[in-house]
């Protein structure tokens, strides 16, 4: 009979891993639920994809190598890297627009959650997980 044991995530962390990219996954699209359409990542220009991958490098340079710590499920940042996320918030913001298919429906969208920055990064993953996996699948 097949082992039916519920996995713990304080001891199997690939499980706990899997569980929390799932939940990013479903709140990613929760907060961008009522975006307008953007054009889809496999139809990115040259200049859109330049800009996507200095943003995701500058988000993981700035957060992902220091290992940001988590205290009571928020993320501790410096001074430094709050107004570094600021900066890419704000140039997701322009990317997002740049690609937009209706821009004044997604001004108009923008406008409403410019205090909501978790749906900007939430944009950014989107397309920079389209990004690898486009790419990841042209080797």
């Amino acid at each position: 009979m097949a082992d039916t044991k519920t996995p713990d995530p304080q001891t199997d962390p690939v499980e706990s891993t899997a569980a929390a990219e799932l939940e990013a996954e479903l709140n990613d699209e929760e907060l961008l639920a009522d975006m307008p359409e953007l054009r889809s990542p496999a139809r990115l220009r040259m200049r859109h994809k330049n800009r996507l991958l200095a943003l995701a490098t500058r988000m993981h340079k700035r957060l992902g190598a220091k290992g940001v710590k988590v205290k009571d499920g928020r993320a501790k940042l410096t001074m430094d890297d709050m107004l570094g996320m600021l900066d890419i918030c704000a140039e997701i913001d322009e990317f997002a627009e740049s690609i937009a298919i209706d821009r004044d429906a997604y001004e108009e969208w923008a406008e409403a959650n410019s205090d909501n920055h978790a749906a900007f990064i939430a944009i950014l993953m989107r397309y920079q997980e389209a990004m690898g996996e486009s790419t990841g699948s042209a080797s």
